[in-house]
């Protein structure tokens, strides 16, 4: 809508007094004055705001003097005292090129476009404080002019000021690690051509010549052609989770190496008391009383055990001493080659094994830890049954997506026996946990932790799902890449 109004006046120096107007209808109906009520009042005295100061209106009405179009922003007020804008537009009329004698004012209402602006320079002000004050840093990548915008934060991550480096892609891509500029492009294709999210830690290089580890997000959008435009988000610095993992790493490396040199050193005190003992045997049997041949028996026996015991930490410790030889492998031929070394065992207790799904995956990973892993899954499900029913196993699989979006197998092994009291879902998978007692069932408690470390190992999980009486699944996943 336009509100016209024209004035007259007499004398330049009195311009600014100008008091004689004529007003259109749309100007009683925006500023709620009948025409009655404007007739013949000065307009500043009707719906002068007060929010501009003097020295606007002087600049104003110099202009008009000057014979100079005036055009602005002018805040009003109506009779009920809101507030309301129009762009204004006021030409000065003059005759033979004298000193102005009237003026045609054009007022155009742009309230809303002014709540808008305003909304805009308030959003614009909280983006600027929440870039100033986030300890993650932001960054907004234009992907047509590569110009991008690199919050505060995000460059004091790096020690740089914000006058210190530059809003473009090259000044992030001149302090990243080389080798994880290629994991960040690597991971930018498949966010753009594949849909994968947009996730990867990377390094950098700080300004004083250190490392800081940071998670590297973003998300890119699409314009109303389906083409990627722009691409928004987040550095968070992890330096410190990084640093701790290493440690954390590094204390578990030493641990592992103890534990095989430990074990492999009371090999040898064991071979010595155990030919001792069968020495003793062989000569005093005959001449010890039923407590002697009693006290014999749990040497022997004790000695047994502690071999099993430090076979399996040697196991435990092989397993975490050097990276997994990753393969493409039939997991078929590996269950069929775990189920003939159960053979016996699955003919002694008529076992039935069942694959749920006809057939397994082909999965990278190493063979002799997936030999173990399926041993020690397939074993237990044999070993803990209920008494007097049959053990039946059921192997099956499917595929999922982590909360990263990466697919991978999920493998399960089902079986129909004794059951695990939920409590004990977080104990079972560390070293020497024992649920059951040993008369009952044989074994160190070193199989499933054996497991669970060879899965993290090939970067999956394991987990278990069990009801005492009914059974136990224990399901884990395997990535469906090489990684």
């Amino acid at each position: 809508r336009e509100i016209r109004t024209s004035g007259s006046m007499r004398g330049s120096n009195k311009l600014a007094k100008a008091a004689c107007c004529s007003l259109l209808y749309y100007f009683t109906e925006v500023s709620g004055y009948t025409a009655e009520e404007s007739y013949g009042k000065n307009h500043r005295d009707l719906v002068n705001s007060g929010f501009h100061p003097p020295e606007f209106w002087k600049d104003l009405w110099d202009t008009i003097r000057s014979n100079k179009i005036w055009r602005g922003d002018v805040r009003n007020k109506t009779k009920a005292g809101e507030v309301y804008w129009v762009d204004t537009t006021i030409v000065p009329i003059t005759y033979d090129g004298g000193a102005p004698t009237g003026f045609l004012s054009v007022r155009i209402l742009i309230t809303s476009r002014k709540a808008t602006e305003a909304e805009l320079v308030a959003s614009e002000e909280r983006f600027r404080l929440v870039g100033e004050l986030a300890t993650d840093g932001y960054w907004d990548w234009d992907l047509n002019s590569n110009a991008e915008y690199l919050s505060p934060s995000f460059k004091r991550l790096f020690g740089y000021e914000d006058h210190e480096m530059e809003n473009h892609a090259t000044s992030w891509q001149k302090i990243i690690h080389p080798d994880d500029l290629k994991l960040a492009l690597v991971a930018f294709e498949g966010h753009t051509q594949r849909g994968e999210p947009f996730a990867v830690p990377v390094r950098y290089f700080h300004k004083d010549g250190g490392i800081v580890w940071v998670l590297f997000r973003g998300v890119a959008l699409k314009n109303s052609k389906g083409d990627f435009y722009r691409m928004i988000g987040t550095h968070t610095d992890i330096t410190e989770l990084k640093e701790s993992e290493e440690k954390l790493a590094q204390s578990n490396r030493e641990l592992e190496q103890f534990a095989f040199i430990a074990s492999h050193d009371l090999q040898e005190p064991l071979r010595t008391i155990t030919g001792y003992v069968q020495l003793l045997e062989r000569k005093y049997k005959g001449s010890l009383d039923q407590d002697g041949k009693e006290f014999m028996d749990y040497i022997t026996q004790g000695a047994h055990r502690m071999r099993i015991l430090i076979n399996d930490l040697l196991s435990y410790s092989r397993v975490g001493n050097s990276e997994p030889q990753l393969e493409k492998l039939d997991l078929n031929k590996v269950v069929s080659e775990v189920l003939e070394s159960l053979s016996s065992q699955i003919a002694r207790e008529h076992a039935e094994i069942v694959f749920a799904d006809g057939t397994l995956p082909f999965v990278y990973a190493d063979s002799f830890q997936m030999r173990q892993l399926f041993q020690n899954l397939i074993g237990n499900g044999l070993k803990f049954k209920r008494e007097g029913v049959r053990p039946v196993l059921e192997i099956s699989t499917l595929i999922g997506k982590n909360v990263e979006g990466k697919s991978f197998h999920k493998v399960s092994v089902k079986d129909n026996g004794i059951g695990i009291d939920e409590k004990y879902f977080e104990k079972m998978f560390l070293i020497f946990q024992r649920l059951n007692d040993r008369d009952s069932f044989e074994g160190t408690g070193m199989g499933l932790a054996i497991s669970k470390k060879i899965v993290e190992l090939h970067g999956g999980t394991i987990s278990v799902e069990s009801k005492i009486g009914e059974g136990s699944s224990f399901s884990f996943t395997l990535p469906m890449t090489r990684s």
